[in-house]
């Protein structure tokens, strides 16, 4: 049934919204369940929160993808079959894995080889399951495959870099930056690259985790309900509100629980834009992880060889005012989505390009 139109039977848009009713109240409830136990247990990220924050928050970003996952299955999905509920089922596997490093064993060396071993096996099976053309067809409509226009999973991460870098040094334009740091973009580069092929290795399940659920299952139902501008910026709300619990506590905007939050949600925003934007244009979940990949890699060599922010909040790059110099940014893309790109499957429930 095209959805050109705008038009879904009433039968079908009952069935969305309750689908997306079970996956808030599931992935809210998941995520607020595991950071107010981490809170209890372990006290707030800032000031010098416990170690293990860095893996709960990496565990938080699993939940998203789980939950849809769940909520696939209660709705017997069909595109939860052949190869997509292979490459699925070895996320879960993963993810369970990445949740024991909780356990007194997860810090060791030899638990650490085992998470790559997995990790990488599950990159590997990914590309092997790509290349087959049955497959293939089958990860079309779950957006596992690599999808259309390849060339954007380099291009958009270049010019996102790009963006990024440009926007943190506005800066030292508004004397807004610590003027003693020296810049040094050799060993930006050579560091960023560092982080990049870490991340790649030991924590692009915790990206997945985050895009599939949001940029795939969430934002397919969404847009089919409110259209796919102002669904794509309600997904940017909703993800941004998911952070609130984990920022007010310390992570992100250390120092600042109530302006964080509030800078979270517009980040979220704006950067789900892009996210959403990128999606709609290749079919694919990947270039968002991707894309999310790059963007979270960038801060720590940003600040440590770019610019150190005299205020985490009010700055550009990650701050407020970078925020909103993302957004205008971000309004271009939102101008280019075109709802007519979309149609509505009824065996899946999902948008297909």
């Amino acid at each position: 049934m095209k959805r050109n139109d705008d038009k879904i039977s009433e039968i079908d848009k009952s069935a969305i919204k309750s689908q997306i009713i079970n996956f808030m109240i599931i992935c809210f409830g998941l995520t607020f369940i595991l950071d107010f136990s981490s809170f209890v247990l372990l006290g707030p990220i800032y000031p010098n929160g416990s170690e293990k924050w860095g893996i709960i928050t990496g565990i938080q970003m699993l939940i998203p993808a789980v939950t849809s996952i769940i909520c696939m299955m209660i709705s017997r999905d069909k595109s939860l079959r052949g190869a997509n509920k292979l490459f699925l089922g070895v996320f879960i596997l993963d993810s369970v894995i990445s949740i024991g490093q909780l356990l007194p064993i997860g810090s060791s060396r030899l638990y650490q080889y085992i998470l790559l071993a997995f990790y990488s096996g599950s990159l590997i099976l990914l590309f092997i399951i790509n290349s087959r053309k049955k497959s293939r067809a089958q990860l079309n409509q779950a957006r596992l495959s690599f999808g259309s226009h390849k060339y954007m999973l380099l291009l958009m991460p270049l010019f996102y870099i790009l963006i990024y870098i440009g926007n943190t040094m506005l800066n030292y334009v508004f004397n807004l930056a610590d003027s003693s740091l020296k810049i040094d973009l050799g060993t930006f580069a050579i560091t960023y690259m560092g982080f990049v092929g870490i991340d790649i290795l030991f924590s692009w399940i915790n990206y997945f985790g985050e895009e599939y659920g949001w940029r795939v299952y969430l934002q397919d139902r969404l847009t089919q309900i409110f259209g796919l501008r102002k669904g794509i910026l309600l997904i940017g709300v909703i993800w941004g509100l998911w952070h609130a619990p984990i920022v007010a506590i310390g992570h992100g905007y250390p120092g600042h629980p109530v302006l964080g939050v509030i800078a979270m949600i517009l980040s979220c925003i704006t950067f789900g834009i892009i996210l959403g934007y990128s999606i709609w244009k290749t079919g694919s979940v990947w270039i968002s992880v991707i894309l999310h990949l790059v963007n979270n890699c960038l801060v720590g060599p940003t600040v440590t060889y770019l610019c150190i922010y005299k205020s985490n909040i009010f700055s550009f790059g990650g701050g407020i005012y970078g925020i909103f110099v993302m957004g205008s940014i971000s309004f271009v893309f939102l101008i280019f989505l075109k709802e007519k790109k979309l149609s509505f499957n009824k065996n899946t429930n999902k948008q297909s390009l």
